[in-house]
């Protein structure tokens, strides 16, 4: 039997504009005439290559929701007047784009004047603590990778996480320095990707490696939160992905430190790709964005200290995304998504540095489906229905014998001379760690717009998990006896929930009495 946790959550707020966890905005402005300064009422606009687009009102005023996150080109026409074409126009996710246009009468029809649009200097209907950075800027800056961006963010500290000598229960390590926001822990920041959470549920800190060219912008929230939110206390980053284009594209890129001399290389390369355009050529109804990275890190966590690359400290990985985008119709838009890695490192620890090649090794892997539809039923009313399938798995064990528990049997104890401050070498890792956390997710969001600068939004989110355990803390003792039987120390520190005695999945119940999965709380 298949036993689950479960979490459902209930919000209803009005608010100015405040960020929530989308990943569309909408342009609004007023179009007069250049001459006498009167509303230009049924002027259009649209966003090219779109289906979408809004007439102006009898006032002048037009506005065009539900806009993914993203640069475009604007045209506003009316008969009589030069067409006005704007480029540039940047779209965040949540916000709201003004742009006013007054437009010059024309003698000559088909007359067309080009604007580049600039970036406002402020975001003025953002009401909380957040910074974005969108596709431009993160092309421009000279560091890759969540981390690293996030970390030059005000207010953000990063620090190196022992778990050799952390007080907490779980004591468990990331594949590189963890991030606090105003002095929070790590496992108070929640990640999502196209409004889906990306978060151990096990641990609350992210596992996941997104690659580089999937992304299109980012918004980091550090406070002021929305009642959305509840379940994380001090930041909040919501990635939006790119999505494919008319045309096809290709990108790449390579980073690597080995063009310097040993000394001052620490082996780290990465290379990444991408591909988009229209799934059928010739045909814009249907439209795709893959992106795939590779990493193989000598050194993950380098330091000029130590003048090359140490040894056991090692990281690699693959990570890829994929999106389907279709316009069912002229309001209702579909994303069918994945993402997926798999990351291997080795967690240098400097006391066992006369015995790396039995340093803990941990393997990461992560899985995400999602489908979201996006409906506009009016100008003023949209909702959106998001499902997702969520995997997330880790093993933690001896760099030698890895995940074949039946090698750990040696009898060898972890030796620890304290008069060294060294493991002494030969010695074995003592914990054999695995465990896995899926979940179905379901949510539901709905805005209603009161007037031009006000929304009402509503929502529901439901999620139930399935949560597997096994940890070994002395592996080395696990020794089948004479008489086929382990001795009762062999078993004495073995925790497990959803796996058996052997580390084998299991929801059969069994010798220790609690191997099928976590029951729901």
């Amino acid at each position: 039997m298949r036993i689950c946790l479960s979490f459902a959550g209930l919000w209803l707020l009005m608010i100015p504009s405040l960020l929530l966890a989308g990943t569309t905005g909408r342009v609004t402005g007023l179009i007069s005439s250049s001459e006498n300064g009167e509303a230009i009422a049924g002027a259009n606009v649209v966003l090219m290559n779109t289906t979408l687009g809004a007439a102006a009102d009898i006032n002048g005023t037009y506005l065009v929701t539900n806009v993914p996150a993203g640069t475009y080109n604007l045209r506003v026409s009316s008969m009589g007047y030069k067409t006005i074409e704007v480029s540039d126009v940047v779209i965040h996710a949540d916000l709201q784009a003004s742009y006013n246009f007054q437009m010059d009468i024309s003698a000559i029809e088909g007359e067309v004047v080009t604007i580049v649009a600039e970036r406002p200097l402020v975001e003025i209907d953002k009401t909380s603590s957040v910074q974005i950075v969108d596709s431009y800027e993160l092309q421009e800056l000279p560091v890759r990778g969540y981390t690293e961006i996030i970390k030059i963010q005000s207010g953000v500290q990063s620090y190196n996480y022992n778990s050799a000598t952390s007080g907490r229960s779980y004591n468990e390590n990331t594949n590189g320095p963890r991030l606090s926001i105003r002095g929070s822990r790590a496992d108070e920041i929640m990640f999502n990707v196209d409004g889906v959470s990306l978060n151990d549920p096990f641990s609350g800190l992210i596992t996941m490696r997104v690659p580089d060219l999937a992304w299109n912008e980012f918004t980091f929230l550090k406070g002021n939160f929305s009642s959305e939110y509840g379940r994380f206390m001090s930041g909040v980053v919501n990635w939006t992905m790119n999505t494919g284009k008319e045309d096809y594209h290709f990108d790449a890129e390579m980073t690597t430190d080995q063009i310097a001399d040993e000394e001052h290389s620490y082996e780290q390369n990465k290379v990444g790709f991408a591909l988009s355009g229209p799934f059928i050529p010739g045909n814009n109804k249907y439209k795709f964005f893959t992106a795939y990275e590779h990493g193989d890190y000598g050194d993950r966590s380098p330091s000029w200290i130590d003048r090359g690359v140490k040894e056991g400290n090692s990281s690699a990985w693959d990570s890829f995304y994929g999106k389907i985008t279709t316009n069912l119709t002229d309001n209702i838009r579909f994303d069918l998504g994945v993402l997926y890695s798999i990351d291997e490192w080795n967690e240098f620890r400097q006391s066992w540095i006369y015995n790396t090649e039995h340093l803990p090794y941990y393997e990461d892997k992560n899985s995400v489906y999602y489908a979201r539809m996006n409906h506009a039923v009016s100008a003023d009313l949209n909702y959106t229905l998001t499902y997702n399938y969520t995997e997330i798995s880790r093993f933690r064990g001896d760099n030698t014998y890895r995940k074949n528990i039946w090698d750990y049997g040696t009898g060898l104890k972890d030796d620890y001379d304290a008069s060294l401050l060294y493991h002494i070498p030969g010695g074995e890792y003592e914990s054999y760690m695995n465990r896995n956390t899926s979940y179905h997710g379901l949510r539901a969001d709905v805005s209603k717009m009161i007037g031009s600068d006000h929304d009402i939004r509503a929502g529901f989110e439901t999620q139930i998990y399935s949560l597997r355990y096994y940890e070994n803390l002395d592996p080395n003792l696990f020794i089948l006896g004479s008489d086929g039987e382990f001795s009762p120390a062999a078993l004495k520190n073995i925790n497990n929930f959803g796996y058996d005695i052997y580390g084998d999945e299991s929801d059969a119940g069994g010798e220790i009495g609690r191997a099928s999965c976590r029951e729901r709380v």
